[in-house]
């Protein structure tokens, strides 16, 4: 359980996705108009949502499937596909959840947010566990 909270912790501070490996820089908030502080909070609890979803159904599909079948060259297009397909159910989702928050017009910006597959690729690298896999995308989408 330690590694659960240490993994949390190391995520949103110290190995921040955005600061440290520069992996969700995202265009609205580079723009120059001034974005509605509303719509940030959606992106980033967006963002949070289909980081924990992707990252571990991906780590699921990825420990149970394509290791004992001795597929893992296939891990690319699964990673790619479980970032893409879930996002316009998930901000459907969302939108009923939280309908003050503005979750409308977010769709391209998800489906381009690199953190996702980054993730999903970082922790297939790496020898972690599921749950701190989950640990390090709670984490990543807190920071």
């Amino acid at each position: 359980m330690s590694e659960f909270f240490l993994a949390l912790v190391s995520a949103a501070l110290i190995n921040n996705l955005v600061l440290h490996q520069g992996l969700a820089i995202d265009p609205l908030l580079r723009s120059d108009t001034d974005p509605d502080r509303r719509q940030v909070h959606a992106l980033g609890l967006a963002t949070l949502v289909s980081l924990v979803v992707a990252v571990g159904l991906g780590q699921l599909i990825y420990h149970l499937a394509l290791l004992p079948l001795q597929l893992e060259y296939l891990r690319l297009f699964v990673f790619l596909a479980l970032c893409v397909l879930p996002i316009k159910p998930l901000l459907a989702v969302l939108t009923r959840l939280l309908p003050t928050l503005p979750f409308d017009g977010l769709l391209p910006l998800m489906v381009g947010n690199l953190a996702l597959l980054g993730l999903s690729l970082q922790a297939s690298e790496g020898s972690y566990g599921i749950l701190q896999t989950l640990s390090w995308s709670l984490g990543g989408g807190l920071g």
